[in-house]
């Protein structure tokens, strides 16, 4: 009995075993959803938000020196692409370089005309060539007279320039005084005027300073005004050496000595004074010295820059030189002299013409078509070109002419690139489209929440009904590629060289490493490492839990 027990046992044992292998399996296996490697075509792109502007206003210079008579236009005019915006004047270089050219043409033709120059002839080159002499000396004294120099020893009162001022002409500069003598006018009833000569001593009295001794150098004959007791006339005592504290302006009282005893109040003013004017025109560089400062007879104070001056030099020591060597010809003839003429004559009309354009281009024109958006220079202003678009004459902006700025992550900057095509659209223009492309890249971003963005700038090429203001979203075209192998993004695992997918084999996972190109936000780019048709693993879950929707632990999931 207990042996026919033990057997039965043994037959139970063997049939309820496979029953709870096979529940063990099932317990255990997984279901994967897949999707199949395809070829197919990917759109790389990044979008933004932002506000349509203006594009940047044109700043429109003048290409030559001159004084400016009339300006055509004002802020807000509409102009067309090659209006005159200011009419200029020539001051004198460009005229005289084209009469100096113009005189060597005719010089150069005449000379050819005549190998063989009579008396008169030879005179009249000799004639040229003393002009030559006095413009080229005239143009080095114009250069020199850019630095201005203070006339006498002495202290600057006044400063009347600042550095970037283009001045004229003529224009004051700075003033000079001299601090070893000072003067103070006072005013003297005419019942008193017996008791003052010319020569007399006086003192004069100051609150800080105290009494200094002074001498009458000038009793008006004219009066300069009536008190109760009669007419007033100017009376002028100078001060020699006075002490270092003493300043211009400073009020001061005169007391005359016994018997005849006057007080009266005056201004001291330093008796010497030089007012230094520009000699030519041209911008304020430098200012060496300032109001209160010191300076020696011919120290420079300030330096003036005019651009056409050295030019103007050049082109008459080219003239003088020129016309040296023809004087030497004329005197010395020889048989290459023909030939040497014909080219001479050939350079002088290219020089003639260059002139005659350089006069032409004085006034100045709007490059572009748009409205005037900057005027800084009216009637009798001197112009010429300008260190800097921020210094031009004239601002000159195209209406037409938008960009958006949009904020780009710093995870996709480094596919944007200049020139990359984008579609734009507005939140008030329904179903329109325009096109624009990157033309700007900021250099560094934004940071906000922890995260970076860096604007980019799209110029809008067919702005259409497109207007300054409006909201704007733009998708920037970062690469269209055509019949490229593609997976799902979600099967990829790790980045760069360590990148890999999961493909099914025999019904088990396997890792394989893949090289990636570009990806969106859907698809990514396999470049190496799989074969079209190959199934990756996009998912995977229990079978217990069913989350794709498989009831039998015998089939794969679908792909995706």
């Amino acid at each position: 009995m207990t042996i026919l027990a033990v057997l039965v046992l043994i037959v139970v044992a063997r049939a309820v075993a496979p029953k709870q292998t096979n529940a063990t399996a099932a317990a255990t296996s997984l279901v994967y959803s897949t999707a199949t490697a395809h070829y197919g075509n990917l759109s790389v792109n990044v979008s933004g938000s932002g506000v349509v502007e203006a594009a940047s206003a044109i700043g429109v210079d003048a290409s030559q020196t001159g004084t400016v008579t009339s300006v055509p236009v004002a802020v807000g005019s509409a102009v067309k692409a090659g209006q005159v915006l200011a009419y200029v004047k020539d001051q004198g270089a460009l005229e005289g370089n084209l009469l100096s050219a113009k005189a060597q043409l005719a010089a150069d033709e005449a000379s050819l005309s005549a190998l063989t120059p009579a008396a008169a002839q030879i005179k009249a080159q000799e004639q040229r060539v003393q002009a030559d002499e006095d413009r080229v000396q005239s143009d080095q004294q114009s250069i020199a007279d850019l630095t201005v120099v203070a006339p006498i020893s002495g202290t600057i009162s006044t400063v009347d320039v600042t550095p970037g001022q283009v001045v004229g002409a003529g224009a004051p500069l700075f003033e000079v005084v001299q601090t070893s003598s000072a003067e103070v006018e006072i005013s003297v009833p005419q019942i008193d005027l017996p008791n003052i000569s010319i020569g007399g001593g006086a003192q004069v009295w100051t609150l800080d300073l105290g009494y200094m001794q002074a001498v009458v150098t000038n009793i008006g004959l004219q009066s300069d005004g009536t008190s109760r007791i009669g007419a007033l006339y100017p009376v002028t005592l100078r001060i020699e050496n006075p002490p270092a504290g003493l300043r211009q302006g400073m009020q001061a009282n005169v007391n005359f000595p016994a018997p005849y005893i006057l007080t009266s109040s005056g201004t001291i003013a330093f008796a010497d004074t030089d007012t230094v004017a520009a000699q030519v025109a041209g911008t304020v560089t430098t200012i060496a010295q300032q109001a209160g400062e010191s300076v020696q007879s011919g120290q420079a104070v300030l330096t003036l820059q005019n651009p056409g001056l050295p030019g103007t030099l050049s082109a008459d020591e080219a003239q003088l030189a020129s016309d040296q060597a023809q004087l030497q010809q004329m005197q010395n003839p020889s048989p290459s002299q023909t030939a040497s003429l014909k080219a001479r004559i050939a350079a002088d009309q290219e020089t003639v013409s260059e002139a005659e354009k350089a006069l032409q281009d004085l006034d100045i024109k709007s490059p572009i078509s748009g409205l005037v958006t900057a005027v800084n220079v009216q009637q009798g202003s001197i112009v010429g070109p300008s260190l800097s678009q921020a210094t031009a004459p004239f601002a000159v902006e195209n209406p037409h002419s938008l960009e958006v700025s949009v904020p780009v992550p710093e995870i996709s900057i480094a596919q944007v690139a200049i020139g990359q095509r984008a579609t734009i659209t507005a939140d008030a223009l329904p179903g329109q489209t325009f096109a624009g492309k990157v033309a700007e890249i900021a250099p560094a971003g934004a940071v906000s929440q922890g995260v970076a963005t860096f604007d980019v700038t799209i110029d809008v090429t067919n702005t259409g009904a497109l207007r300054a203001g409006m909201s704007a979203n733009a998708v920037i075209d970062i690469a269209r590629l055509h019949h490229v192998l593609l997976i799902p993004v979600e099967s990829l695992a790790g980045y760069g060289h360590q990148t890999t997918v999961q493909v099914l084999s025999g019904g088990m996972p396997v890792i394989r490493h893949v090289t990636v190109g570009l990806s969106n936000d859907l698809e990514a780019e396999i470049t190496g490492g799989l074969t079209p048709g190959t199934r990756v693993i996009t998912a995977k879950a229990s079978q217990g839990t069913l989350p794709f929707g498989s009831s039998s632990g015998g089939k794969s999931g679908g792909g995706s």
